[in-house]
């Protein structure tokens, strides 16, 4: 990034969302870790599932959905899939988040 000038602030900015994407920590940092979980039940369920066993996406599955605020939970509560078994799954999120705590 120092190639194309970009400024200190910026790249320390954009070093620290990377770095955080996961876990959040100021507001930007928790809106892309929010992004990245509702993408992953938005776009990469389907390609989850087919690569793991039921269990292992279960685990997945509450694991991010665990890590959203309330009202973002909803949203993901709303999906739907072309396979039924997985939008099953994520309907049961909520119950499977109680079990697992």
């Amino acid at each position: 990034m120092e190639t194309f000038k970009v400024k200190k602030e910026l790249r320390e900015e954009i070093f620290y969302l990377v770095n955080h994407h996961e876990t959040g920590g100021n507001k930007r940092a928790n809106l892309l870790k929010n992004a990245d979980s509702i993408s992953f039940f938005q776009v990469n369920l389907p390609y989850y599932f087919i690569r793991n066993n039921l269990d292992e996406t279960r685990k997945r599955c509450v694991w991010g959905y665990h890590r959203l605020p309330a009202n973002l939970r909803k949203i993901v509560s709303r999906f739907s899939y072309n396979d039924e078994g997985i939008t099953l799954l994520v309907k049961n999120l909520p119950r499977y988040l109680k079990e697992d705590t």
